[in-house]
């Protein structure tokens, strides 16, 4: 059986669209491929979403009813080319897998989004958003919540990003934080007559990770609360104490702020360490709020039958944390790949995803007969 967004998915893995690299080419190539049935916008500051819907989603809106839109991201990590066995940016078959970069995450997905939009009967309302900015800090969705209430109206999202097609109606939230300890340098013969910041931030590192065990213990709607340290950095040669050191670390919860418990134990070693004569600071770099549709909603319900899929939480965030956390509108994830390859090298997806995710968004479309009014 052939693949009909094939061509479409080796165009858009031969766009370079990886972090700092622009994804306006890749917005612009798509309204061209869409602009004879949809109508298309382009909307942001510097760099730009695609927002595309027909006549028919039109009419369904100016009528106070929903319809369905897909929704993608256009960005992708970067790839160190020499840990890739081929070109990241050429689409390679291999044992009915397609190789290259985003080819789960998520052009590989959306390629089966453009696929079922061109084959959409013109009376059925139908929809497309792609945003920008996904792998950093959301911005493209943030964009969209904040400045396109309008153009927003009606919409329910399925976000078709990789999760082998289980059917995800929540996902968590997450703050990444920055915390910085400042001591007393010294020369490193004398380490007594300084005040180590190595060792506070140490100490901070092993208290994150023993609360991170306790949470795995908890659950929180069916989820546990996750911590993670990414990144340490202090001191700048051996032979001094070190004076300053920085901790970055995320949280990821379910709930809607992080976990009373990791309030409290950041509040405590600020205390502890200020009292031994330190001066500590804490950031919150960024946040997400976590999402959630109710999954006996006629969308999830509708999705889980077309799917043949029950509706389950998902650990990892998608742009559904600002379209649904901080919009509102209700979302689905619903995609062909397989999260384990993505950020990898050597990502893939196979041949009979593609094909399976074709069907199965032509399906959601085909589902919305008219008059059918899907509501929250």
């Amino acid at each position: 059986m052939e693949i009909e967004g094939l061509s479409i998915l080796k165009t858009l893995v031969l766009m370079d669209t990886s972090t700092g690299k622009s994804t306006l080419p890749l917005a612009e190539y798509v309204a061209d491929v869409l602009a004879s049935k949809y109508t298309v916008k382009l909307l942001g500051e510097g760099e730009k979403n695609l927002v595309a819907y027909n006549d028919a989603a039109k009419k369904q809106v100016q009528k106070g009813q929903h319809y369905f839109a897909f929704c993608g991201h256009m960005d992708t990590v970067p790839a160190d080319q020499s840990q890739w066995k081929i070109s990241p940016f050429e689409l390679h078959l291999e044992n009915d897998k397609y190789f290259g970069l985003g080819t789960s995450d998520m052009k590989g997905p959306i390629s089966c989004m453009i696929s079922a939009l061109l084959n959409n009967d013109p009376c059925l309302p139908a929809g497309l958003i792609l945003t920008y900015d996904e792998e950093g800090a959301m911005s493209g969705a943030n964009y969209l919540v904040e400045n396109c209430k309008e153009t927003l109206q009606g919409i329910q999202l399925i976000i078709g990003e990789p999760t082998s097609f289980r059917l995800g109606y929540m996902h968590k939230g997450f703050s990444h934080y920055v915390f910085s300890v400042t001591g007393k340098g010294g020369h490193s013969s004398l380490p007594e007559q300084g005040l180590n910041a190595v060792y506070a931030a140490a100490d901070f590192t092993q208290a994150i990770a023993h609360l991170s065990k306790i949470f795995s213990t908890q659950s929180n709607n069916g989820s546990t609360p996750t911590l993670n340290v990414g990144k340490i950095s202090g001191g700048d040669v051996v032979n001094r104490v070190a004076e300053k050191a920085i901790v970055e670390f995320e949280a990821r919860y379910t709930a809607d702020k992080p976990p009373q418990e990791l309030e409290d134990l950041l509040e405590g070693k600020k205390v502890l360490y200020e009292s031994q004569g330190y001066t500590c600071s804490l950031a919150l770099q960024s946040e997400q709020p976590a999402a959630y549709t109710d999954k006996d909603s006629i969308f999830i319900r509708l999705l889980s039958y077309l799917s043949k899929q029950q509706p389950t939480l998902l650990d990892f965030a998608t742009d559904a944390s600002i379209f649904n956390g901080r919009g509102e509108i209700p979302c689905a994830i619903l995609g062909p790949g397989n999260i384990n390859v993505c950020h990898q090298p050597n990502e893939y997806i196979t041949r009979a995803d593609l094909l399976t995710a074709e069907k199965l968004y032509a399906d959601i479309l085909e589902s919305q007969i008219e008059g059918l009014s899907l509501t929250r």
